[in-house]
């Protein structure tokens, strides 16, 4: 079964060079819950993501790659109704063990924060 393409992540929606990631930390405006840290600056091509978890949050890459994949989705779900941005998620002192369905829900809500919903 395929996916509807309304709800793709698409390469042109990810922040991948350190080019793209740079002034979205620099410049751009921050909010956090629990241990994630939401970086946006405004762009002209729509909503664009980037994320970084890193060694110092979750020492075993499976965690890592779950985070990776959980951001990827909730912003795949969500990406009709944010702002035209660049957005980094980053994953800072988060809970101890592997990242869930309730770090996810801390997410959700930096996103609707940042968004003003």
């Amino acid at each position: 079964m395929r996916s509807s393409s309304r709800f793709r992540f698409s390469v042109k929606q990810r922040l991948r060079r350190k080019a793209q990631i740079t002034p979205v930390l620099a410049r751009g405006r921050s909010a956090s819950a629990g241990g994630m840290q939401l970086h946006s600056m405004p762009n002209d091509s729509g909503p664009r993501l980037g994320v970084i978890a890193g060694r110092h949050a979750w020492p075993r890459a499976v965690d890592r790659n779950r985070f990776r994949r959980l951001a990827r989705e909730v912003f795949r779900l969500l990406q009709h109704r944010l702002q035209r941005r660049d957005y980094i998620v980053r994953a800072r002192n988060p809970q101890r063990g592997e990242p869930s369905g309730a770090e996810i829900g801390k997410l959700l809500a930096i996103w609707c924060k940042t968004n003003g919903e």
